[in-house]
């Protein structure tokens, strides 16, 4: 009699040791938010973990870029007026 046991499914309480956020993988998401969305997208489905901080440090990094480039362009604007 042969018993099919199927894949092997985590439970979902349990973590993997590897999904931890990792700092460098966040300041690379942080300053260049492409790469950041790249890796959530990446790491969405094996390391949700360490993929939150990707996309959050992308979402930050965006909204960042986004506050100085409108100061610069205000501060540029009131300078060559």
């Amino acid at each position: 009699m042969r018993v099919f046991v199927g894949p092997i499914k985590k439970q979902s309480g349990t973590r993997d040791a590897s999904d931890v956020p990792h700092g460098g993988l966040t300041a690379l998401s942080f300053f260049f938010p492409v790469v950041g969305l790249i890796l959530f997208i990446a790491y969405r489905d094996q390391f949700p973990l360490k993929a939150k901080s990707c996309g959050k440090a992308a979402l930050i990094g965006t909204v960042f870029d986004v506050i100085i480039i409108i100061t610069s362009f205000i501060a540029l604007s009131i300078l060559f007026i």
